[in-house]
C-alpha cells in the first residue's frame, strides 16, 4: 500500500496460501501454485519484474499446512509436503 490518501496497487497474482510469500530487502519471494509443480517465483523490487526460480511439486494440499520460508542469506528454501493422504476408521466394540 502507498503512502496515505494513495489507492493500494496489486503487485502480486497468484499467490493462493498468505503463509507462500516472503519479503526481503530486494524482493518478494513467493510460491505461484496455480499450476503442478508450482513455481517458486521472484518479484524484484528494483525491476518490478518477476523471475521464476525454481518449481517444486506440493503434494496434495491440506487444512493448516503448506509452509514457505527462506533462508536469511536467500540460498535455501524450505517448505513442508505431504507425500501421502490416508485415514483409518475402526469400529470398536462395547466402547463407554
Amino acid at each position: 500500500m502507498r503512502l496515505p490518501g494513495a489507492e493500494p496497487v496489486r503487485v502480486l497474482h497468484g499467490v493462493q496460501l498468505f503463509v507462500w510469500w516472503k519479503v526481503t530487502r530486494d524482493g518478494i519471494y513467493f510460491v505461484d501454485g496455480s499450476a503442478s509443480p508450482a513455481h517458486v517465483r521472484f518479484l524484484d523490487f528494483a525491476t518490478q519484474r518477476v523471475r521464476t526460480i525454481t518449481s517444486m511439486y506440493l503434494g496434495p494440499l491440506f487444512p493448516g499446512g503448506q509452509y514457505f520460508d527462506l533462508s536469511p542469506d536467500g540460498q535455501w528454501i524450505l517448505f513442508d509436503r505431504l507425500d501421502q493422504v490416508e485415514s483409518d476408521i475402526m469400529v470398536v466394540k462395547n466402547f463407554r
